[in-house]
């Protein structure tokens, strides 16, 4: 069976993040900070997005997903030049979100020009609450040299849409390193992780510093944002039916 997602789905994003213009969440990292964001991912041409028909967005499983291709450059605004790139699997950008029903994905998000000094990275991703969460992410530096996974240091949950298969939670999970015992200068690094199937990937933050402070992340109140997400729902609900009318 083909799983058409909602049109709501877009606004889902809306009630985890103030807007397009702003940081998903405030990390309070300390020094020089780098950042980099990727707000909405769904509805992204060229990933997957209405390119198996008008409302169906990918071919059906098993097949995977032939369209990622390139590695995805982060575009929120005050982004650097860090990169999302899908290493295996079916997760394409659906209307809200990089979302498949076929199976797990695996991802790697990574800076190749790491920021001098380099003391901790903080990451952030707002998905879905599922039967399939993601793995905990893992960290390499210096082109594949593990450091290991990171502590879950906070999660918070993130607001939620309902939908024709039932209402979907969203939660926002926060991970950080502490690179301050590795004495090799750091000139590049990557998460990589696995993203579970009918999990999808609403949001991503990723910030690095060249000094070392515990997080201390905080994000938007969902529910300041709740009107917002649904005239940004109605919008597009009334642009679908117009188009399929």
């Amino acid at each position: 069976m083909r799983l058409i997602l909602p049109a709501a789905m877009l606004a889902a994003f809306l009630l985890a993040t103030t807007s397009a213009d702003a940081a998903q969440v405030q990390s309070n990292l300390t020094g020089n900070v780098q950042f980099d964001g990727w707000d909405v991912l769904g509805g992204i041409p060229g990933y997957g997005f209405n390119d198996v028909g008008v409302d169906f967005n990918g071919p059906a499983p098993p097949n995977p997903s032939p369209f990622w291709p390139s590695p995805l450059g982060s575009f929120e605004t005050g982004s650097g030049d860090a990169t999302l790139n899908r290493t295996f699997g079916t997760h394409w950008s659906a209307s809200g979100s990089l979302y498949s029903f076929a199976g797990p994905s695996g991802f790697t998000l990574g800076d190749a020009s790491a920021i001098a000094g380099l003391e901790t990275v903080f990451f952030a991703i707002t998905e879905w609450v599922g039967s399939s969460p993601s793995s905990p992410p893992v960290l390499s530096i210096n082109g594949g040299t593990p450091v290991g996974p990171a502590p879950l240091s906070n999660s918070v949950a993130a607001g939620g849409f309902g939908g024709p298969q039932g209402p979907v939670s969203l939660v926002t999970n926060f991970y950080q390193w502490d690179l301050t015992s590795i004495a090799a200068p750091i000139t590049s690094f990557a998460i990589n992780w696995t993203q579970g199937s009918s999990a999808g990937i609403i949001g991503l933050q990723l910030e690095q510093s060249d000094s070392f402070a515990v997080a201390t992340p905080t994000v938007p109140e969902p529910t300041s944002l709740l009107l917002a997400g649904l005239g940004t729902a109605g919008v597009v609900a009334a642009r679908r039916r117009r188009r399929t009318a």
